[in-house]
């Protein structure tokens, strides 16, 4: 197992091998595609590695925000609360990793005692020698009120600051209310009702709801950027993933709900195709 795995676009190769080496001499084991020998399995090689690293390193570049790999990577990453991202250009970051911190290292060119590089790598430490956050719905949501208390370095407009911060309380409300659902299993058919009547314009009488089944429905982006979109994905993902830590509640795959993101169905119509 190695302390840290390197997420980056090939073209950024000569950057990445910088930080590589910057890690090393920290005392740090890094695995990055360069450490792959002859006839190994790229893909799963390279996603047990992802899955064994301690901390995951993503290097955003404009030409990495583009990359489905590195796109990949740092959702696996996010999702094992081991991703800790870096901007080494500035760019635009894909929208679903806009409340994570992410340090600023674009001036760095490998000098071991540059403050930024410095303070860096005292994250990655903490990172690595730092328990992984216990599972369970109050712990994620202390992680999210962390992560979106410091939103990122990037400075943010006033337009995509209030959508984020908007989003996290929406997560946060929700992560909630699933605490109170789990601590209170008699009254979680009410819990759901109430909360189906309060978000959807639909009645929801017309169906018996189960007390132990779930549907989370894919958010629309009514920004006009579309880049949006992965925000509102992103938020889905997460709150199916808080949801599926669950044991007494049977949540819907995402595959199974992403057909209905255009649907003219009521919520009543879904609810019945879906059991």
């Amino acid at each position: 197992m190695h302390d840290i795995f390197l997420s980056y676009n090939r073209e950024d190769q000569a950057i990445a091998r910088r930080f590589a080496d910057g890690f090393q001499r920290e005392g740090c084991s890094v695995w990055w595609d360069q450490a792959l020998k002859s006839g190994e399995a790229y893909d799963r090689v390279t996603e047990q590695a992802l899955r064994d690293a301690k901390a995951v390193v993503v290097l955003w570049s404009k030409r990495s925000v583009n990359s489905d790999w590195v796109r990949a990577e740092a959702t696996i990453a996010l999702r094992n609360k081991t991703l800790a991202p870096v901007m080494i250009e500035a760019c635009e970051r894909p929208i679903m990793f806009e409340l994570t911190q992410t340090a600023d290292l674009c001036h760095w060119q490998g000098a071991a005692d540059d403050k930024s590089w410095q303070a860096f790598v005292a994250d990655v430490r903490h990172f690595i020698g730092a328990p992984r956050a216990a599972g369970g719905v109050m712990a994620d949501a202390s992680r999210h009120t962390a992560t979106a208390s410091v939103l990122s370095s990037k400075p943010q407009s006033p337009k995509r600051a209030a959508m984020i911060a908007a989003g996290a309380i929406a997560l946060l409300a929700i992560l909630g209310g699933i605490y109170s659902w789990q601590r209170a299993p008699s009254n979680a058919s009410e819990v759901v009702s109430e909360a189906a009547a309060a978000t959807s314009t639909q009645a929801v009488t017309e169906i018996a709801i189960s007390s132990d089944s779930l549907a989370v429905l894919p958010f629309a982006n009514f920004s006009p950027d579309e880049k949006d979109a992965y925000f509102a994905a992103g938020l889905h993902e997460e709150i199916l993933n808080q949801l599926s830590k669950i044991s007494k509640l049977k949540v819907i795959s995402r595959q199974s709900v992403v057909r209905y993101a255009d649907s003219q169905l009521s919520a009543p119509e879904i609810a019945k195709e879906l059991r």
